[in-house]
């Protein structure tokens, strides 16, 4: 049931995304089927990529791809802020064997919501073609 209302949640911010960008590109004074069609593609088109794009960014992470990063960026901020415990990992060995331990998950509603407004987009394209 947990995993229905990821997808739900993510399926409804896509969808008010979209919306917004559909009042913002003029869906409701549209003339023609063609304009309906091309706004809706534009409008489903963008947060399919930026959620498909979060999902693949998550999946790379989940495969340890910006462990060093993590690890520099974390180091650098240690040796700036007064409160943090400055000997925290001594190493990247032991830092990425504590990763690891654990356990990296990866949410897969995010890639899949937005494959799935991506493929809604081109179905208004196809439509849009269609209609001209």
């Amino acid at each position: 049931m947990k995993k229905r209302w990821n997808y739900l949640i993510c399926a409804s911010v896509i969808l008010v995304i979209a919306f917004l960008m559909s009042l913002r590109n003029g869906l409701f004074s549209a003339g023609t089927a063609e304009e309906v069609f091309r706004v809706l593609s534009d409008s489903f088109f963008v947060p399919g990529i930026v959620f498909a794009g979060c999902g693949l960014l998550g999946f790379a992470s989940s495969k340890g791809t910006y462990d060093m990063l993590n690890f520099g960026v974390g180091r650098v901020m240690r040796n700036f802020l007064p409160v943090a415990d400055k000997h925290k990992y001594d190493d990247f060995y032991h830092y990425k064997q504590k990763r690891d331990e654990e356990g990296r998950t990866w949410k897969p509603y995010l890639f899949i919501s937005g494959c799935m407004a991506v493929l809604l987009a081109l179905l208004f394209t196809a439509l849009f073609y269609m209609a001209g």
